[in-house]
């Protein structure tokens, strides 16, 4: 049997149909969370989950609590005549981690879910009413269209989009480095991100400046392949076949620069067939899970985009922007309250 699974981010308020029902009491207007009407009607109410949980100023108590915590065991320590671990000695600034990673902007939590068609239904709500900061900015900036839709074909199991903003770590990173440890802390980062790679003509910093990216994964499995014999006693148990391929926008200038180092050269078979450049490893020495043939990396040096795949087949049926998953009945019903 295949098990079709779809997975579509978009990591930001989106809004849908509002919840609220005639048959639900609602505590009083001036008793009721600030955060409820905009986390309700977010979610589906009257199925089988339905949770919501006020977090403004938790977060931080918790985050405060923690830090006296870890001070308590440090000023035991040292009463005690031990040594304190370089490392523990900044073990006890979880106000600081939790202002700087953005989770103090998270004032509610809300989810829910519904079965129906035979599959589960379900949506998580972050509440941050004054923006995401810290880690959540790194996951993209307002909504859009799965514009990477097009390239998965009808047959696709899976899929999963989204958006990658890893080059805006490092600002956060120095925040906090300022905040724990001073010049210090902002010196050891400058140190950490001027490092060049091993064999590679770029630093850490530059590596991760280049980390600005929308990524798709779009994935089929074939048909079960037996064990291997070592595993033959298992009975009834197959492995799907895996067909896989990844798209990365804006990384083809990285991907193409990490290949260049020795170890990698040795490893892969280079072609070129327009602006497209292939780096094609050695063929699986089992078929298990990938099928016969060789994965490989793509670069477009036209578009920008990088790819990995298991194979040239699945790689030439998502370029073709069949946009098939997106016409195909099942997708259309899984997708149904979405705003796509």
């Amino acid at each position: 049997m295949k098990v079709r699974l779809l997975s579509l981010f978009a990591f930001a308020a989106i809004s849908l149909k509002s919840s609220a029902s005639a048959e639900v009491n609602f505590v009083d207007a001036e008793n009721r969370s600030k955060g409820f009407e905009a986390v309700a009607t977010k979610l589906d109410l009257g199925g089988d989950l339905y949770s919501y949980i006020d977090t403004e100023g938790y977060i931080e108590q918790i985050a405060k609590l923690l830090s006296e915590f870890v001070q308590g065991i440090q000023v035991m320590t040292v009463a005690q005549g031990g040594a304190l671990n370089p490392a523990m000695a900044f073990a006890n600034q979880f106000e600081v981690y939790g202002e700087h990673l953005g989770l103090f902007n998270i004032e509610a939590v809300g989810a829910s879910a519904y079965f129906k068609d035979e599959k589960f239904h379900c949506k998580t709500y972050l509440y941050q009413p004054e923006g995401r900061a810290g880690l959540f900015t790194l996951i993209g900036d307002e909504p859009h269209e799965f514009e990477l839709l097009q390239h998965a074909p009808a047959d696709t199991d899976y899929f999963y989009s989204c958006d990658l903003s890893l080059n805006r770590l490092e600002p956060i990173l120095r925040n906090i480095a300022i905040d724990v440890m001073g010049e210090i802390g902002v010196a050891m980062l400058d140190q950490a991100l001027e490092r060049p790679l091993p064999e590679i003509d770029l630093t850490s910093g530059d590596l991760l400046a280049s980390l600005d990216t929308e990524i798709a994964l779009i994935m089929s499995l074939g048909e079960g392949q037996s064990l291997p014999e070592a595993l033959a006693d298992i009975p009834e148990f197959e492995i799907p076949q895996i067909n896989a391929t990844v798209m990365m926008r804006n990384l083809a200038p990285l991907i193409d620069k990490l290949m260049q180092a020795p170890g990698w050269q040795e490893q892969v078979t280079v072609t070129k067939s327009g602006s497209v450049t292939f780096y094609t490893f050695p063929e699986y020495e089992t078929t298990l899970p990938f099928g016969e043939g060789a994965g490989f990396f793509a670069t477009d040096s036209e578009t920008g985009f990088a790819y990995l795949s298991t194979s040239v087949t699945h790689y030439d049926a998502c370029i073709a922007k069949s946009n098939g998953l997106a016409q195909s009945a099942s997708f259309k019903v899984a997708t149904t309250d979405l705003p796509l």
